[in-house]
């Protein structure tokens, strides 16, 4: 089947999903009291905020415009891109995420792991829209980040759980 979607749209959908990521670290890191993990959510917010930006100026770079398409041959890549950037993993607010004071570390961190890897998802449906080589290593310097963030996260879940 497949259809044109609207790349402009695309990414302003990525800039959000990272929008949500970091508003889900920021407001995770002022709930948790666990100073090794706040510290650890606040350096994961500040990636996801860099990698706002990154998307900001590969959209910036490629002067996409509102007019820009790209074709989307399998009519997946809008609906998973959408599916992400509307909140299907993270809210849109800080207020609607799933952290409370009563949220354990763990919590926290599974919600974060599925995060990334939804993230991974993300940017490798993202990745098969681009057609330039050089965006494809930005997007793919993009998920190794993301496979970074599982890698820490992972790593501070299994610290938790070994200091019970």
């Amino acid at each position: 089947m497949g259809y044109c979607v609207n790349t402009y749209e695309v990414f302003e959908m990525a800039e959000q999903v990272e929008r949500n990521g970091l508003e889900f670290y920021q407001h995770a890191a002022e709930v948790v009291k666990d100073k090794s993990v706040k510290d650890l959510l606040l350096e994961l917010a500040k990636m996801e905020s860099d990698h706002e930006e990154k998307f900001f100026n590969i959209k910036k770079r490629l002067e996409l415009s509102e007019h820009s398409i790209f074709p989307d041959l399998d009519d997946l890549v809008v609906s998973n891109l959408r599916a992400l950037a509307t909140g299907k993993v993270f809210k849109n607010s800080p207020e609607d995420v799933l952290v409370s004071d009563e949220t354990t570390v763990e919590d926290i961190l599974d919600v974060a792991l599925d995060f990334e890897r939804n993230t991974i998802v993300f940017f490798s449906s993202l990745k098969t829209m681009m057609k330039d080589c050089e965006e494809q290593k930005i997007i793919d310097l993009l998920i190794k980040e993301e496979v970074d963030h599982i890698a820490i996260l992972m790593e501070k879940k299994g610290k938790l759980d070994k200091n019970g």
